[in-house]
This record gives C-alpha cells, sequence and structure tokens, in this order.
C-alpha cells in the first residue's frame, strides 16, 4: 500500500477502531481482501501496538494524575524492573518513554488524589535508588482531537472530552462486564462478547449502544508505534497569559483546528496545560505556532520515545468491572 493511502487507512482506523475491513475498503476505495490483509500485516509486524477503548474516567468516579520520572541509575536491569512494575500497576493507565527533560512519563487513574498518594510513594520507596519524581500534575479535564495530520484531503473537525465535571453513571452487574470486556478487547464481535460474558448478543449489542449514549464510552482508537511511521510525538507543557475567557475559548478553538495537536489537558501543578502533538517528516514544530498566537509565560518540551502503555481506564483482565 502506499504512503498516502496507508497514512489514510490509519486515519480511519484510528477514528474508530472497531471499523470493518468492509468499511475500510470502500473508505479508501480497495479491495476488502487488501483491507484485511493490510490490517493483518500492521498488527503483525506490532505498527499498531494496541487498541483502546475511549472510556471516561470520571463517569467511574476516577480521577487521573501525572507523574514526570527521571532515573537516578540506567542500569538496564534497573530501568526494565520500573517500566515493569509501572506496566503491571492496574492503577497506571500510560506509560510513556521521553527524552529532553525526564525519562518516564506515567499517569495514574485512581478513586482519589489520597489513593494516588499512597500508590505513587509506595511505588517510589520500591525503586527510590532507581528514580525520582521531576513533576507531579493532577488531570482536570481533557480534549481529544482527531488526527488530521494522517489525511491531507480530509478535516475531520471532532472533539471528545474526558475527566471533566461529570456525573457519576451507576451501572448493573451486565453494564459493567460489556464495559469491561470491550475495555479488554475494544474490536471484539458482539457474539464474542457474549460468549465471555455469558449474556446474550441481543443484549451485549443493547449495552454497548446505552453505553455509548451515556458517554461511559467516547469511542475506539488505537495507539501505534511511532518510530515504525516516523511520526514525532511531543507533549508541550504550557502555561500561557489569557486575558478573559473568550481568549480561552480562542485557544482551545485554535487547537481544535491544528492538524497537529491531538490532545489539551488542563492541569494543576508547575503548567497549566499539557499538549500533546503528532507530526510527519517536514512539518512545523507546533510550540512555535503557539509562541505567534499566544503570549507564553512559560513552557518545555519533551519527545515521545516509545509508548509501553496506554489505556483511558484501568483494564481488568479477569473481566470484573
Amino acid at each position: 500500500m502506499d504512503p498516502n493511502k496507508l497514512r489514510r487507512f490509519l486515519f480511519h482506523l484510528l477514528n474508530d477502531s472497531r471499523i470493518t475491513t468492509k468499511q475500510l475498503a470502500r473508505l479508501l476505495d480497495i479491495s476488502q481482501q487488501t483491507a484485511s490483509y493490510t490490517l493483518q500485516k500492521l498488527e503483525k509486524d506490532k505498527t499498531i501496538l494496541n487498541y483502546q477503548t475511549i472510556a471516561d474516567p470520571a463517569k467511574h468516579g476516577l480521577v487521573n494524575a501525572l507523574l514526570l520520572l527521571h532515573y537516578h541509575d540506567f542500569d538496564h536491569q534497573k530501568t526494565a524492573a520500573v517500566k515493569r512494575a509501572l506496566k503491571q500497576d492496574p492503577d497506571v493507565v500510560r506509560v510513556e518513554e521521553v527524552s529532553q527533560g525526564a525519562d518516564l512519563m506515567v499517569e495514574y487513574c485512581v478513586p482519589n488524589l489520597s489513593y494516588f498518594n499512597k500508590q505513587y510513594k509506595s511505588f517510589l520507596y520500591s525503586f527510590k535508588d532507581a528514580m525520582g519524581v521531576a513533576e507531579a500534575h493532577v488531570v482536570i479535564v481533557k480534549h481529544h482531537y482527531t488526527k488530521n495530520y494522517l489525511h491531507k484531503r480530509h478535516f475531520d473537525i471532532k472533539e471528545t472530552i474526558t475527566c471533566g465535571d461529570r456525573d457519576i453513571i451507576a451501572m448493573n452487574d451486565k453494564q459493567r462486564a460489556v464495559l469491561q470486556a470491550l475495555i479488554n478487547d475494544p474490536r471484539a464481535a458482539m457474539t464474542s462478547i457474549a460468549k465471555k460474558t455469558k449474556i446474550d448478543a441481543k443484549t451485549v449489542t443493547a449495552t454497548k449502544k446505552w453505553l455509548e449514549r451515556k458517554k461511559i464510552i467516547r469511542g475506539y482508537t488505537a495507539y501505534l508505534d511511532h518510530e515504525k511511521l516516523e511520526i514525532t510525538r511531543e507533549h508541550i507543557f504550557i502555561t500561557l497569559s489569557f486575558e478573559d475567557e473568550v481568549e480561552e475559548y480562542r485557544f482551545l478553538e485554535f487547537c481544535k483546528q491544528h492538524k497537529n495537536i491531538i490532545t489539551v489537558t488542563k492541569i494543576i501543578g508547575p503548567y497549566d496545560l499539557f499538549i500533546t502533538t503528532e507530526r510527519m517528516g517536514k512539518e512545523r514544530h507546533v510550540i512555535n505556532d503557539l509562541r505567534k498566537a499566544f503570549t507564553v509565560k512559560n513552557y518545555r518540551t519533551l519527545i515521545s520515545d516509545a509508548i509501553t502503555k496506554y489505556d483511558f481506564v484501568p483494564r481488568n483482565e479477569n473481566g470484573k468491572a
């Protein structure tokens, strides 16, 4: 598949990872056989690292917090042990290797900040000789945008908001079981979920629609091996000077319209905002566009080197909520 068509293939897949190969074939004007082969190849060679269900933590009564960690000791066995422990921690939803100011970016998704403090302190005590905390941030709200840089001829102004001020939605056992099944395997067929949960397929389908209607599930996506695709992924921690709410609204509209900005997170910590960007080839650094459009008080940029783990809410491999 030629590079431009592959980018469009990934664009549609990341917009909805439950998309069928038949739908992909129609969108790209290719055969279903080609679409199936391409998807299998991307999965086999680990270009697609994992699929994700975009579940809103706030609907579960959960809060998110970010840690930037730095190694004291770069011994391979010690760094591997740190990453392994974080990957296995059920409260950790993201582990990302970064450079230029920190070594790891870790995101927790927990019932409350007191619990977060206890958990991450316990982790640090276990690895006190190997690493320390550079910064800690509490997540207020996340704005997720379409990865429009992947598709030159299509611009989708789509915004998905998670982690904000949301009412907690009560769920029964069947609803929790279907939700967890979709979190564990976002591309699972309804019949497969029915078999695993012992809930009939019609009820599974109806429950999935209910979870989406209640915005407990906000969508389905995937994360990629950016190095293989020659994608530069960066995280900008930034504090801007807004004169009023109108200026803040203009900033969010700017981010929504910028093809390389994929997430804007409002945070409490040393910085006010955390912006994730992705670009290919010679596309401009987003920070240059931000500095031209807004008054920047302070910022730092981290380069993403590898994503080890990335979910929106904790997975439970046993299928229990």
